[in-house]
């Protein structure tokens, strides 16, 4: 029956023969089934099929048969599933590792011996010393902490330690230290490990824009995040330092283009940063992951509603600064991906413009939103 009631949708919306209808169809269903239907940001009962009908009307026959190839070949979908995994294995694929370079550099130890080091104190400290932060509600630390060997007491759901949190840190971290045999001068975390789910440029994360007297100026949540790690390296209201002023850090992603890659590390370099700052990337989707067909392209640019643009993203058809990628995250589709895949524009209003009330695949919940200023 759901075959038989998609096949009349279709056979409306598009012009296919027979056997292209009978291929066509069961892919989508199967994969309407096995993912795009749990995508979060579906109404209530809302699900693919019915938002895939909406969604070709918006395009011309030619382009709506391009676009359905488009979504069996080349849409990648990250499921909530595949979101998990990436985070379970983020602490022994990333951050153990690191841990153990440390300790293997200021020990002697083999790096290869793995369980002589895991068994030392010095590991146990080093590991009790890291500071965890999210720098969204994408990094997900109720999986991360769940997947680790890190301490509840590690971690801070937000990028900066609330005021009444500080005093309860030192206090726990100087009680793990002493049972772990930490040294009396070095009873502070050292290494903080920022964590986010997904970039597709990596401006957002850091940026910087070259001042022409040799210095660089930052912006982006990195930049913030060091203004406010400033008040964690000093003591206050008779409260110990939180942070070690000489802290080094680790920005934990889950996913990221392989552009966004390229920013984040040239961006560390540029800004001074590298020397104590790295970036970790769980999952990697490299250049050719990008939209690159013309007619897709050119498609996206009809596709795009001007009432959409705003102070942050201004024009993104092809995507937040041209990115075009093909990617939807389960519970948010990245303005970084191709627009019609995102931007909807249903309902919206901007001075000066009529709407095209364009419907979106996977429509997006925008940080920066008009009606919700």
């Amino acid at each position: 029956m759901k075959t038989s009631l998609a096949n009349q949708l279709l056979g409306k919306l598009v012009d296919l023969d027979e056997a292209a209808e009978a291929d066509l169809v069961p892919k989508l269903t199967t994969m309407a089934e096995l993912k795009w239907d749990t995508y979060e940001g579906f109404r209530a009962g809302q699900r693919f099929m019915e938002s895939l009908a909406r969604w070709l009307q918006g395009f011309n026959q030619a382009t709506r048969k391009r676009w359905l190839d488009f979504l069996l070949t080349r849409l990648v979908f990250i499921s909530a599933a595949e979101v998990d995994h990436l985070i379970a294995v983020a602490y022994p694929d990333v951050i153990r590792p690191a841990i153990l370079d440390r300790i293997a550099v200021a020990s002697g130890i083999a790096w290869h011996r793995k369980a002589q080091l895991m068994s030392t104190p010095a590991f146990k400290v080093e590991q009790r010393r890291i500071l965890v932060f999210a720098l969204s509600d994408g990094a997900r630390l109720d999986v991360l902490r769940r997947n680790s060997d890190l301490s509840h007491e590690q971690f801070i759901p937000q990028p900066a330690v609330p005021p009444t949190r500080r005093s309860e840190l030192s206090k726990k971290l100087v009680e793990a230290l002493k049972v772990h045999g930490g040294e009396a001068d070095d009873l502070t975390f050292n290494h903080v490990l920022l964590v986010d789910d997904f970039y597709g440029s990596g401006t957002s994360l850091i940026d910087y824009v070259d001042n022409g007297d040799g210095s660089v100026s930052r912006s982006g949540k990195i930049e913030k995040f060091l203004t406010d790690a400033v008040a964690l390296t000093v003591s206050e209201n008779e409260s110990p330092p939180v942070l070690h002023e000489g802290y080094t850090a680790t920005i934990l992603v889950y996913m990221a283009s392989a552009r966004a890659k390229r920013h984040i590390e040239d961006a560390l370099i540029k800004t001074g940063l590298a020397n104590r700052w790295r970036l970790e990337v769980v999952q990697v989707f490299d250049d050719s992951c990008e939209v690159t067909d013309a007619d897709l392209l050119a498609d996206c640019d009809t596709f795009w509603d001007p009432v959409l643009e705003d102070e942050h993203k201004k024009r993104a058809a092809r995507g937040y600064k041209d990115c075009a990628l093909p990617i939807v995250l389960h519970h948010n589709a990245p303005n970084n991906s191709v627009s019609p895949l995102w931007a909807d524009s249903t309902g919206r209003r901007r001075e000066g413009y009529t709407s095209k009330e364009r419907r979106a695949l996977f429509p997006r919940y925008e940080r920066h939103h008009s009606d919700r200023p």
